[in-house]
Order: structure tokens, then C-alpha cells, then sequence
């Protein structure tokens, strides 16, 4: 586990990145504050030399202003080249470094720790990601931050080299819809179709809304199918919402009729209030600022309401076949949405539409389960196809099943999975595993009769009565009949 976050984690986490605004708190890119000019002003930082392709880390002492624009920096280096870690010590000296006599007494004398000082841009550096107050004594050899030296370059490769999105011409919008509905609708119904993975088929998203005028008309329907990416029959009722409003025209003011209570409930908790930012720590937390995006773009007026599913309601019923039969017909293409969130993360160039955290962990756990998977001793005997590794991950990503036994320890989890593989080191495994130590002849040390294989150990009869397994089971076995005859 260790291995593969030192080799992935940085990697991942540069390539997260799409675009950060400061008016969100995703992941807050701070600029070196300037207010205090020619001033000792100490502030954490990172920037990037251009020409040598490095980062440093430091402390900006002192900030000048125009024509200078630069900063006095004290250089710290990281205690170790693992992005993955925030520890520094300060440099006694380098190339980068100015000569101290050209550096001022009295700072001198206010950094008694650190010994090398560089001038930087200004427009290379941002603050470093860290607690406000974490001070530097006179006896400060090293210190820790309390950011990731990784997260932080990330941010400051942001800062310096993503791409500005230029902000809409004209208050033009863009569409994830290309039906033009007049102000005359009054109602959208709207309903979401989701089919489950099976073994003849991939998941299947759909969604149909119908449009509904002032005098109680069908105006137009739609139903389409979407990509099935993070797929879930809530996030077919959001598209199907997110369709219908953005067929509708500026300042119209609609009521939505649904009949999923989740998609109301959250309604009102991402959308209909003001931004949160637990909203990101949601699935399908894109969806939700794409819907205040087009919301705010077009000034809608937007009320929800909930109408009971599969009664007789013949409009809601109607949207609801609409849907279904999205996919089964052929003539449709998959519908993918223009997000217009302010946040947007990707991992290999699909965006991530779920909590980032529980995104990284899956992550790393694919990436466990596939050098599991590997490992030669699962292809001298059988195939990988053999082994049902749906399962085999679920058993060991479950954390009830690791903390059951009276003892709470993590260990007896391992020991349990080393016995579902035959990974004890019983005489026959270290046999297999060092047959120029082990000889394969030797039979079991104890009965001198049979091999020494996970089995015979509940049958070997020279095992000690109160050590036997088998005898144990049938001792638990009898106490548990026991136990509730008597009551």
C-alpha cells in the first residue's frame, strides 16, 4: 500500500486539477501578502524556478514592491524526496543562495535558525497550504507543515500554467439541451430510468421529462439516454431535471413535478439555498452546480413538488414509460453533459462526480486488488479468471469483518486472509516456497505420516487435545447447544 501511494500519489494528484476558483473552497491558492512592504513579514511559501524546473520551499522573510516585485526568502528543504510528506529543515547554504552581507543585520537576527536567503518573483510564488502560526525559534532545525509537499506543487502548477477559461460573450449559455421551449410551459414532468449492471449487459441510464402548458396540454416530451458514467437511478432524475431547465427560456417560471423525495430533498440543500461547501463531498456534486449555473444564467423561478410514483397519476406514468423505453431505442445517442460547475476534477480525462476521498480510496484499493491479483502464486494452479475478485475485495475492504473478533486487532483480519489464501507457513507452503531449504519429501513433523498442509492440521493426531482446531470447534460447538438448551 505504501509503495503504490510513493509511485501514484503525486501523479494523481497533479492530474486532478481542472480549475479552482478562489470564490470556492476547494482548494484555497493564496497569493504572499504584500500589505506590509519592506516590513518583516514572515509567511509560508512555495514557488517555481522556470529555468532549472524546481521547486522551492521557504519562508518569505520581507516583500518589496514595484519596480522589484520580489520577496526575501529563507530556503527550507524537504527532509526527504517523497511528495507524500512535509517535512523541512533549513538550508545552511547553496548555489541559489546570497551572500549575507548584502542581507539585512537586523533580519539577520530575527532568523538566527536559518543561514541561506534567495529573491524570488513575486509571480512565482503563493503561499504555502499551511496552519497560519507555525513559527520558527531560534533552535528550529526543522519543522513540519501541515500540507502535503505534493498538494502544494499541484496548486502552485495551477497557479503558474492552467489554462483561463474566458468567461461567457454576450451572456451567451451553454447548452446541454437544444430544444427551445416558449414561456407558455408551466409544468415539467420529469422522471429517470436506471438498469442495473447484469451479465448480458452494462448499466443503462435514461430520462424523459413532458412539457405542460398553461391550459393543461402536452406542448412536447423528450426522453434520451446518458453516458453511464458514475451510473445510479439518482443521477438519471437529476439529468432528466437538468434537461428540462435548460429547455426553458429566460425568466420563466416553472413547477416540477417528480416523484423521487431524495432529488427534492436535495434540491433544496444544494441548489435551492446558498452554496455549502459539503455540496462537493456529494455524489453527483457537478450535476448540482451545473443546475445552479443554469438556474442563475437564466434567472429561473423553479418549484418542486412530489407526486406519488405507479398510481394514477396518467402525466407522471406517461413520463415514466417515456423513460423506459429510452433504452431499448435504438435511434437515440448517449447524452454527456457540458459541465458548468465551478470545480471540475478528472482522472484520465473523465471527470469525477462523487466524494474525492472515497474516489482516492477506491483508487488505491483497485490498484491493491490488481497487485494482489499478480501475485504468482495465483497463476501456478489456477487462472485469474477463476477467482471471484468482486468478493474478494468486498471481504477485505470490510471493516465489520476485520474488528468482529473480542480482540479489535487488525491482525487477526490478516491471519484469516492468510488462511482463505493457504498463506500460512505450514511445512508443505514453505516447501513450495524454498524447496532447496525445505525438502518436499519431509512429511509432518509431528505424525511423521501425512503432509503438513492446512488440512491435516485439524486431523493430525500428535497435536495437543487443548491446541487442536478441531477439537476447539467441537468444544465451541457443544457450548453453544448447551448454552441455548438451557434457555
Amino acid at each position: 500500500m505504501k509503495n503504490i501511494r510513493n509511485n501514484f500519489g503525486t501523479h494523481f494528484l497533479a492530474q486532478l486539477v481542472t480549475l479552482i476558483p478562489n470564490s470556492h473552497t476547494v482548494a484555497s491558492i493564496l497569493s504572499i501578502d504584500i500589505s506590509r512592504n519592506y516590513l518583516f513579514n514572515p509567511q509560508w511559501a512555495i514557488s517555481f524556478n522556470r529555468n532549472t524546473n524546481s521547486f522551492f520551499v521557504g519562508r518569505v522573510i520581507i516583500t518589496y514592491p514595484a519596480p522589484r516585485n520580489e520577496a526575501l526568502i529563507s530556503h527550507w528543504i524537504a527532509s526527504t524526496v517523497d511528495d507524500l510528506l512535509s517535512e523541512f529543515s533549513a538550508c545552511q547554504g547553496c548555489a541559489s543562495a546570497i551572500p549575507q552581507s548584502s542581507t539585512s543585520k537586523t533580519l539577520l537576527k530575527r532568523c538566527p535558525s536559518e543561514k541561506c536567503f534567495s529573491y524570488v518573483p513575486l509571480s512565482n510564488l503563493i503561499r504555502y497550504p499551511t496552519k497560519p502560526r507555525t513559527y520558527i525559534h531560534a533552535d528550529t532545525r526543522s519543522v513540519s507543515l501541515s500540507a502535503l509537499l505534493g498538494y502544494a506543487k499541484s496548486l502552485l502548477l495551477f497557479h503558474l500554467f492552467a489554462p483561463v477559461r474566458s468567461p461567457p460573450i454576450n451572456h451567451q449559455v451553454s447548452r446541454i439541451s437544444d430544444i427551445q421551449l416558449p414561456s407558455s410551459v408551466s409544468i415539467l414532468y420529469i422522471d429517470g430510468s436506471f438498469l442495473t449492471l447484469s451479465s448480458h449487459s452494462l448499466p443503462s441510464m435514461a430520462y424523459a421529462w413532458t412539457a405542460i402548458d398553461s391550459d393543461g396540454f402536452i406542448f412536447e416530451s423528450h426522453y434520451n439516454t446518458i453516458s453511464s458514467l458514475f451510473p445510479s437511478a439518482l443521477r438519471s432524475e437529476i439529468f432528466a431535471l437538468l434537461h428540462g431547465l435548460d429547455s426553458l427560456p429566460r425568466n420563466s417560471k416553472i413547477t416540477v413535478a417528480t416523484d423521487c423525495a431524495q432529488l427534492i430533498s436535495l434540491w433544496f440543500t444544494y441548489v435551492d439555498a446558498s452554496f455549502i461547501p459539503r455540496m462537493l463531498k456529494e455524489s453527483n456534486h457537478l450535476l448540482w452546480s451545473l443546475a445552479r449555473t443554469i438556474i442563475s444564467q437564466k434567472n429561473l423561478k423553479v418549484t418542486l413538488i412530489k407526486v406519488p410514483a405507479h398510481t394514477d397519476d396518467s402525466l407522471n406514468n406517461y413520463v415514466d414509460d417515456l423513460a423506459k423505453a429510452a433504452h431499448t431505442d435504438s435511434c437515440l445517442f448517449f447524452m454527456s453533459p457540458v459541465f458548468l460547475a465551478p470545480c471540475i476534477l478528472q482522472f484520465n480525462s473523465l471527470p469525477v462526480d462523487m466524494n474525492i476521498r472515497k474516489f482516492i480510496g477506491e483508487i488505491f484499493d483497485a490498484k491493491n486488488l490488481l497487485t494482489l491479483a499478480l501475485l504468482p502464486r495465483f497463476n501456478l494452479n489456477s487462472s485469474i479468471s477463476d477467482i471471484d475478485w468482486a468478493c474478494t475485495k468486498h471481504c477485505f475492504n470490510n471493516k465489520q469483518l476485520q474488528f468482529s473478533h473480542r480482540n479489535g486487532r487488525t491482525e487477526f483480519c490478516a491471519f484469516r486472509i492468510k488462511i482463505l489464501l493457504d498463506m500460512l507457513p505450514t511445512l508443505t507452503t514453505l516447501q513450495k516456497r524454498k524447496p532447496h531449504i525445505y525438502d518436499p519429501s519431509w512429511p509432518c513433523l509431528q505424525c511423521n505420516s501425512s503432509p503438513e498442509t492446512l488440512d491435516h492440521l485439524w486431523t493430525c493426531p500428535y497435536i495437543l487435545p487443548e491446541f487442536s482446531p478441531f477439537n476447539t470447534l467441537k468444544h465451541s460447538y457443544w457450548t453453544f447447544v448447551l448454552y441455548f438448551s438451557a434457555n
